[in-house]
């Protein structure tokens, strides 16, 4: 087991902390906290390594609200922290827990981190499916219950205690992890990064487990193929059993076993299509789940109808047209996407807002150049 040490000196180089809070502002410049902090980089950087040196820094009660999701309208209790300093000072953080993370993360362990998002995930599963359809005859789908909410923070903090020996940055790396009653802030920027973390033992010792001829995590969705029925039931007891046993958590009720869906010679179907990551997975093909589908031709009309769609109008659509990139709605797309929205004129309107923000940065470097002179002079 690789241990680290001497990660807080690194951690508070000034260079480091700038390049965190470069991160930490990426996608907020209309937001007047961040272009101040922007203004004078040197200034916040400064600020935040006396903070972090002297542990003076004290997280304070994040900011609470409600959102609801997807066609079930489940509701999930956001806890976002502050951006000055509580998300730039995880961002400061996450320079170097992401470099202990990805050294030991399973290769298909996805969910919000780079090239690792859910067209990423459909991707190895239609590979998968298409190029052994023996190895994924049958299929083990299991989430985790109230995932991030249930997290043992001392089981987390025990495991990252056990490789990183720098007591500095254990202190305010746990400050982070307990900045909640219990459970990881679903809305942090730390948070996925500590779930991938402790998951990682439990990627490595399922994959190696008898039965399982292919396994993907997307964040907390836990996807096994196997050939073999029975030994996919008794992966599914012991996954259950580390999982509670190790980790202090649980499984939801609706994990299950089953064959994914073929048709036999006389089209009669059998099993059902794999639902995961917004996708339908068959034998023979990909689609998007009917909400999602749904969704993406509302918003392309709704768009089209618009004189002058905005940039947000834009991103959104783009983003939406990825998932189409990544299953078999060619159709559909051509039915009731390309008549009421062109690629072209969205990626049109992203560019000429992305060159109005680096103007807006150019701008920001100008003014703390400025005052870094102002203050060179004064003393």
């Amino acid at each position: 087991m690789k241990t680290y040490r001497n990660l807080y000196d690194e951690m508070l180089d000034i260079n480091n902390i700038i390049t965190a809070i470069e991160k930490a502002s990426e996608n907020k410049l209309k937001r007047r906290d961040v272009r101040e902090v922007l203004a004078d980089k040197v200034k916040y950087a400064n600020i935040i390594q006396g903070m972090l040196r002297e542990h003076s820094y004290q997280q304070p009660k994040y900011k609470t609200y409600t959102i609801v999701e997807g066609s079930k309208k489940k509701k999930r209790q956001i806890e976002k922290p502050h951006f000055k300093y509580d998300q730039l000072i995880q961002n400061v953080l996450i320079t170097q827990l992401k470099k202990i993370i990805l050294h030991s993360l399973y290769e298909h362990a996805h969910g919000s981190l780079d090239n690792r998002g859910p067209y990423q995930s459909a991707q190895v599963i239609s590979k998968w499916i298409r190029k052994d359809k023996k190895g994924t005859k049958y299929c083990l789908q299991m989430d985790l219950h109230h995932c991030y909410p249930s997290v043992d923070q001392e089981v987390l903090i025990r495991m990252y205690h056990r490789i990183i020996k720098d007591d500095d940055f254990n202190i305010e790396n746990d400050k982070v992890i307990r900045a909640t009653d219990e459970g990881l802030a679903i809305g942090a920027p730390t948070s996925f990064w500590h779930l991938h973390f402790l998951l990682t033992p439990f990627d490595h010792w399922l994959v190696t487990q008898d039965g399982v001829e292919h396994y993907l995590r997307h964040a907390d969705d836990i996807i096994v193929f196997g050939s073999n029925k029975k030994k996919l039931h008794k992966v599914e007891r012991d996954a259950m059993e580390y999982i509670r046993e190790n980790l202090h958590m649980e499984v939801n009720h609706s994990h299950q076993v089953f064959p994914l869906e073929w048709k036999d010679k006389k089209g009669k179907k059998h099993g059902r299509p794999l639902d995961v990551c917004g996708y339908l997975f068959y034998k023979d093909r990909t689609i998007l789940r009917e909400a999602r589908m749904l969704g993406i031709t509302r918003k392309a009309a709704r768009i089209g109808k618009k004189e002058k769609p905005t940039v947000k109008d834009a991103r959104q659509m783009t983003s939406q047209m990825g998932w189409l990139n990544h299953s078999d709605t060619y159709n559909m797309y051509l039915e009731k996407v390309k008549p009421s929205v062109s690629k072209r004129r969205m990626r049109k309107i992203i560019s000429k807002h992305q060159r109005r923000e680096n103007e807006r940065r150019r701008q920001c470097s100008i003014k703390q150049s400025r005052a870094t002179r102002r203050r060179d002079r004064q003393r």
